[in-house]
Order: structure tokens, then C-alpha cells, then sequence
């Protein structure tokens, strides 16, 4: 039961809906989408605003803050990968169409697509980063560049996960058979591994949520 909670982190396979799921230059593009103001029509506004990576990837606020103030509080990032529904109300089921969805809100990033287009023809590190991830200058058709943005954004926070914690490798030390490894990650705490092999499949879900303000 208690290998069953691991490996930390875990190895998922590549998002079938984008292409550039699992691709190092689509998530050093998506890395620096996350932090440019370029995508905002309101200035200095970027994804990293809201979710700020010093803070867990959400902005300590009870109510967050983008062009307007919001209704809700900043969800976390982190692991957004597990989900299989994104958004607090679950409306999109693919990470790359909610990571176009904030940069739409008239509340968030208050942008549009050739706004956003814009800013990958038009800005030079972009510009570089977009073709090296897709093979190509960044397109005329404005909403392919929309989509293109989503899914570079997705694959970079795909890549982004809770650190590991003494149980991680107390589980792995277990499982490779290194029973003095295990001890001395966790003398104390045995009946813990009892709790954690009986939350079984929901802690995938403790994980998916970690960080939510």
C-alpha cells in the first residue's frame, strides 16, 4: 500500500491535446509568457502576479487581484498537472484552454488575441522562443497564436510540482528494500505510514490541491 503513493514526483504522460506537452522549448517559452507583461493589456500585469512562485504559485490575498479585484482567491499551480478539471468552477478540461482563459477575463489580464499575438511577433525574445519551440515564426492568424500562448503556458506549468517531503523518501527507501534508509528518514513516526497507505488513491488528489489559498 505505501508504494502506492509514489514515486514523488510523479511520471504522467505527455498531455494528448498539446502537442507541445513534455517539450523543452515549448516550457522555456511558456516560462517566460508566465512572467511577461506582454500578455496584459493592463501594465505590469503578468501570470506570475497572481501567481507568484515565491508564495507557492498563489499571492496570499483572500480575493485576487488583476485588472479588478476578483471574486475568488488565487489557486495554486503547483501539480496542476494532476487535475482533470481546471478553474475553481471546473469549466475547462484541459490545462492549456484555462491558461488562455485569465488572459480573456476582463477581470484578470484583460486581453484579447491579437493582443497577445502581438506580443510574440512583436517582442524578440518571444519571438526566438516561439520559433524554436514550434518550428516557425510566430503566425498571422491571430487566435492560432491565442492557442499557441495556452499551450506553451501549459507546458511550463505542467513541469511545476510540490517539493518532496520525508515521507517521499521514506516510501522510496521501502520499496528499494533499504530498511535502515527508511528508519532514519522516520524513526518516530511508523503509525504515520499507516494513515498515509489508508488514504490510498486520495492522496494524488492532497497533492493535486497542494497550495490552494
Amino acid at each position: 500500500a505505501v508504494a502506492s503513493l509514489g514515486p514523488w514526483p510523479p511520471t504522467l504522460a505527455a498531455d494528448a491535446s498539446n502537442r507541445m506537452s513534455g517539450r523543452a522549448e515549448a516550457v522555456a517559452l511558456g516560462e517566460a509568457l508566465f512572467h511577461s507583461t506582454r500578455l496584459s493589456t493592463v501594465g505590469g500585469l503578468r501570470c506570475a502576479t497572481c501567481h507568484e512562485p515565491w508564495r507557492r504559485f498563489t499571492d496570499g490575498r483572500a480575493l485576487a487581484l488583476g485588472a479588478e479585484t476578483g471574486g475568488r482567491n488565487t489557486p495554486s499551480v503547483l501539480n496542476v498537472r494532476l487535475q482533470h478539471w481546471f478553474g475553481w468552477d471546473g469549466a475547462n478540461d484541459s490545462l492549456w484552454s484555462q491558461s488562455i482563459r485569465p488572459m480573456l477575463d476582463a477581470h484578470e489580464m484583460r486581453s484579447d488575441a491579437a493582443h497577445v499575438a502581438r506580443a510574440l511577433r512583436d517582442d524578440e525574445t518571444l519571438k526566438r522562443l516561439y520559433t524554436l519551440a514550434f518550428g516557425h515564426a510566430p503566425p498571422a492568424d491571430d487566435e492560432t497564436a491565442l492557442v499557441d500562448a495556452g499551450k506553451a503556458l501549459a507546458a511550463y506549468q505542467e513541469t511545476l510540482a510540490s517539493d518532496r517531503t520525508p515521507f517521499d523518501s521514506f516510501r522510496d527507501a521501502l520499496v528499494g528494500g533499504d530498511g535502515a534508509a527508511a528508519h532514519r528518514v522516520q524513526p518516530d513516526r511508523q503509525p504515520d505510514v499507516e494513515t498515509a497507505a489508508a488514504a490510498g488513491g486520495a492522496d494524488a488528489d492532497l497533492r493535486a490541491g497542494a497550495g490552494k489559498g
